[in-house]
């Protein structure tokens, strides 16, 4: 989270960041989506952990659901949208002021939509809804950085491994990172360089004359460069097993390098 937002341009910041299974997404941390909606949960048969852990670890470090529906708690809000409805506290959480009178509107709205549409009679308590009714959507894309935020990404050095249940978590990451890098380079001609070009679809590069798609190759060998992914055989941990020391000192030599350019 502060390597996607304290990077501003002319100002002191992260220039560098270097990951080891990041838990970017509390929303859904059973599996991940990809924003056509298609379900891209971890393959049983390769995870040795499931997330059953960390499912129990979200109600004690969350008091309520909007907290982890926050960016700031589930950084990769920032490149796409939950795809779930935030749904209601638990019944033990009390409702700030806010969260009442929102709800007290609902409630107000619901019992109009009843009284205008004459469905069996006039609203009574038993017509209102039991509870917030948590509806799955398509998951949107977002353009993170926008061009008003006055962001350079950093660089990201980011590894996990083929057994981790977080690996899904760290390929969509490197994936949204790798796109918005390309976002932010120039773009393939003078009259479309505006910061923040969408990435193109395959029929959209398709179309493109050579010079563009050379343009277009070029900057995704960039951006894979500027956000590096290893995915190692185990669970990818930085641990003190002789593996996990390596991978500790391979991502300091990274960093070092880094700041050195």
């Amino acid at each position: 989270m502060l390597a996607l937002t304290e990077c501003r341009y002319g100002q002191p910041g992260i220039v560098a960041a270097a990951l080891s299974n990041p838990l970017v997404d509390w929303v859904s941390p059973e599996g991940t989506a990809d924003l056509n909606g298609n379900n891209t949960a971890l393959h049983s048969d390769t995870a040795v952990y499931d997330f059953s852990g960390i499912a129990r670890l979200r109600p004690q470090l969350f008091t309520k659901p909007e907290k982890y529906f926050d960016p700031f708690a589930s950084p990769i809000l920032f490149f796409r949208s939950p795809g779930y409805g935030v749904p209601p506290a638990p019944a033990h959480v009390p409702l700030d002021d806010m969260t009442n009178l929102s709800k007290l509107e609902r409630e107000e709205a619901y019992r109009r939509e009843i009284a205008v549409t004459e469905i069996e009679g006039p609203a009574t308590d038993m017509d209102l809804p039991d509870g917030d009714v948590v509806q799955t959507k398509r998951k949107a894309s977002k353009r993170f950085p926008s061009k008003a935020l006055g962001l350079k990404l950093p660089h990201f050095h980011i590894s996990t491994g083929m057994r981790s249940p977080l690996a899904d978590q760290a390929r969509e990451l490197t994936h949204m990172l790798r796109q918005s890098f390309v976002r932010q380079s120039k773009n393939m001609t003078p009259s479309s360089s505006e910061f923040g070009r969408k990435v193109l679809l395959d029929n959209e590069a398709d179309e493109l004359n050579d010079d563009e798609k050379a343009t277009l190759v070029r900057q995704k060998a960039e951006a894979k460069k500027s956000v590096e992914l290893q995915i190692h055989a185990d669970l990818g941990l930085w641990d003190d097993t002789p593996a996990g020391k390596a991978r500790v000192s391979e991502a300091a030599q990274w960093l070092k390098r880094e700041l050195e350019e």
